[in-house]
């Protein structure tokens, strides 16, 4: 029993052991077969073009700076016969020095927008993977398509021989991604780096301009101060605060005064961009220093992660004509050419068979049509176009039936098939209007208009020379002025193709107004100078005229930039870059601003009042008695007279009428003077001081009393004299 039992467990393992081992052998074959190499071509390091942030080809067998972003390109294709099953791959190299800072899984489209294959790169690889994800035969052909994606280089560049003979640099950087969308970039990290000498600049302010599609995200701005070695920034512990002022994309850094070296960074958020085309972000940083531009630098960062391949799969085609009241009877020997969407003849001479047919093999998918170039005798050619579409995919051969009417026997009209091209492209024109004239100059049909196929057609012709000429562009298109001959044969048909060429683009223009801050009154004498999109001076010295404007025609569309460089006379410089948007064939209006400068008043003398002479102790005020003083009109010994101030004695101040302020000059006494003046100046009397009013001596009247006492005297002594 335990024999028997050991004998079926080695049974149950060993067809254990034939299971795994053969499903082992098919999941291996299985995988190998489903992970199988195809041919390509244009994927090794001599098919790459580099381009650096600049759009410039470089060298893919160059060195590459580790400090640089590079976009690497492909075009690949697969040879005609091949069988690619899903998951089969192609190995894609980048040149040596190039390779990606993030893992990517690029989709590859088709035509019709269908994923068809993946590219995957590691970070650091220099090696991916194209992975077919469906089945292709064989008998698809022409089978191409594109690469592209974003790489650093890893090499040590080039040697700074001078790393601070510049001012002002800009650079930048991603610091966010998706990971679910390709670790496509929604953070940028922009550096601007300035004054590497350690200069002493007074009000420095750099203004940045960011490019759609980015949003400064606030408080992330972070200004370290320090100097230079060797080309490497060394921060000294100090930071910067700046004065930051967003207006849109424009950012303004206002630093103030500063010595040393100041490396600053700031982030923004990545808005609106396309992960399938090549994403580019660019930066433009002004530096001032007071009103004056020291320094202008771009920077860009640049994004793509994006493929396409299609092929192919030829199909075919069979048109059949027949009599239009017959439809069972075939018409032979009508003749056709093919063309492609485009207008163009691909086959030419096609004439139905026996059968009434004609036959087109190794179709690849598109739009066609067939087009009756002459009709079978007895018949009138069909001008109406045969229209198809060979789909992708498809291999069973298409089928279109037409038919031709019979000719009467009178009627031995033509028609005029004509067919309006883009003079470049070929591309076929909707809505060109003609007239036709006959040899005589007569008009034979007017209004004649191209349809969406860029076609016309005039039937009932007489057999004679006629003249097209186009009264009507397509929009967007100029004229063609030149007649274009036509014949007419009898039963015949004119196939005339006429080309237009797109009109030029109209200039824009630019009108700004310059108004005063604070109540919009124009201003003239305001300079400017117009910059371009890249930073170059367009038009310089632009003046603002009598009514405060400035117009700048024939500008090519765009986007510009105004910098106003002298303020009319007395106002303030403004240093802000006004943005205008150019279209063309329009005028952009802009207005700006200036303040009046602020005027500081002059002052006006000072009003300095005569004080009062304060009053000495024992001296009375006039008009007022002190007791123990003296009336006014008399004079104290030791006082002095009204007029004349003693020294160390002030005058006093002069009464005034009551309720007046006038200053009453005092009455003297009126006296007999002589006519004539006696002293034209006082002396002081030999005590030292002036009569005082009131007490005036008459000096007359004094030298009359001493004649009279003189005369008594006299008298007195003649009678004693008599007497004796």
């Amino acid at each position: 029993m335990v024999c028997m039992k050991y004998r079926l467990s080695s049974i149950v393992l060993s067809m254990v052991a034939v299971i795994l081992a053969v499903f082992t052998w098919t999941t291996f074959n299985s995988q190998s077969a489903s992970a199988a190499t195809f041919p390509i071509h244009g994927n090794g390091v001599e098919d790459a073009m580099v381009m650096d942030n600049n759009d410039e080809v470089v060298n893919p067998n160059g060195t590459f700076n580790k400090w640089e972003f590079y976009i690497v390109s492909y075009n690949w294709s697969v040879p005609d016969g091949t069988t690619i099953h899903a998951g089969d791959t192609a190995e894609f190299e980048l040149p040596e020095g190039l390779a990606p800072v993030v893992d990517r899984h690029i989709p590859i489209y088709n035509a019709t927008g269908q994923v068809v294959a993946y590219f995957d790169i590691k970070a650091g690889s220099n090696v991916g993977t194209m992975t077919s994800i469906i089945d292709s035969d064989a008998s698809v052909i022409n089978r191409k398509g594109t690469l592209t994606l974003n790489v650093k280089g890893t090499g040590n560049g080039a040697d700074l021989t001078n790393p601070t003979d510049w001012t002002l640099n800009k650079v930048g950087w991603i610091t966010g991604r998706d990971p679910d969308n390709d670790n496509f970039p929604t953070q940028l990290t922009w550096n601007i780096a300035f004054n590497p000498e350690q200069a002493s600049l007074q009000n420095v302010k750099v203004i940045d301009m960011l490019s759609p599609g980015q949003e400064y995200i606030p408080y992330t701005a972070y200004a370290p101060t320090g100097y230079y070695e060797n080309g490497q920034f060394v921060p000294d512990g100090g930071v910067l605060t700046p004065k930051i002022t967003v207006n849109g994309s424009q950012i303004t850094f206002d630093f103030g005064d500063v010595d040393k070296a100041v490396n600053m960074t700031y982030n923004v958020k990545v808005t609106g961009s396309d992960p399938t085309v090549v994403n580019k972000w660019s930066d433009n940083a002004q530096m001032f220093v007071g009103d004056k531009i020291i320094k202008e630098v771009g920077g860009n960062i640049t994004w793509t992660g994006s493929g396409n391949g299609n092929g192919n799969l030829l199909g075919s085609v069979i048109l059949t004509k027949t009599d239009a009241q017959n439809e069972d009877a075939a018409v032979v020997g009508a003749t056709y050419d093919l063309l492609d969407a485009t207008g163009n003849v691909i086959q030419t001479g096609l004439k139905t068979d026996t059968n009434g047919q004609i036959t087109v093999p190794g179709l690849p998918a598109g739009n066609y049509s067939f087009a009756e170039t002459s009709a079978p005798e007895g018949y009138v050619a069909n001008s109406e176009p045969v229209e198809f579409t060979i789909n992708p995919g498809e291999t069973t051969a298409l089928s279109v039936t037409t038919s031709d009417q019979e000719q009467a026997e009178e009627d031995n009209t033509g028609f005029l098939h004509f067919t309006k091209q883009d003079s470049s492209s070929k591309a076929v024109l909707q809505g060109a209007v003609y007239s036709l004239f006959d040899s005589n100059n007569k008009l034979v049909k007017d209004n004649l208009t191209t349809d969406d196929k860029g076609v016309f057609v005039a039937l009932n012709l007489e057999p004679g020379n006629y003249t097209l000429v186009e009264t009507g562009a397509p929009k967007g298109y100029e004229v063609d002025p030149t007649p274009i001959p036509v014949v007419i044969t009898a039963g015949g048909k004119a196939d005339i193709v006429g080309k237009d060429t797109l009109a030029p683009a109209k200039p824009g223009s630019i009108t700004l107004t310059k108004v005063d801050s604070s109540n919009d009154a124009t201003l003239a004498g305001a300079v400017y100078t117009l910059k371009d999109s890249e930073g170059k001076i367009v038009k310089d010295d632009l003046t603002t005229d009598a009514n405060g404007q400035i117009t700048i025609p024939d500008l090519v569309a765009g986007t510009y930039t105004l910098i106003e460089k002298t303020a009319p006379e007395g106002y303030d410089l403004d240093t802000t870059p006004i943005t205008v948007i150019v279209t063309a064939g329009k005028d952009t209006a802009v207005s700006a601003k200036d303040v009046a400068k602020v005027v500081e008043p002059e002052p006006e003398p000072p009003v300095n009042p005569t004080p009062e002479p304060p009053v000495e102790p024992g001296v009375t005020e006039p008009g007022v008695t002190e007791p123990g003083t003296t009336e006014p009109g008399t004079t104290e010994p030791g006082t002095t007279e009204p007029g004349i101030t003693e020294p160390g004695v002030t005058e006093p101040v002069k009464p005034s009428i009551p309720g007046t302020s006038e200053i009453l000059s005092p009455n003297y006494p009126a006296t007999a003077m002589p006519s004539k003046t006696i002293k034209k100046s006082l002396r002081t009397p030999s005590k030292g001081r002036y009569p005082q009013t009131g007490n005036v001596r008459n000096d007359i009247a004094t030298a009359v009393g001493i004649l009279v006492a003189l005369f008594i005297t006299y008298m007195m002594f003649f009678k004693k004299e008599h007497e004796a």
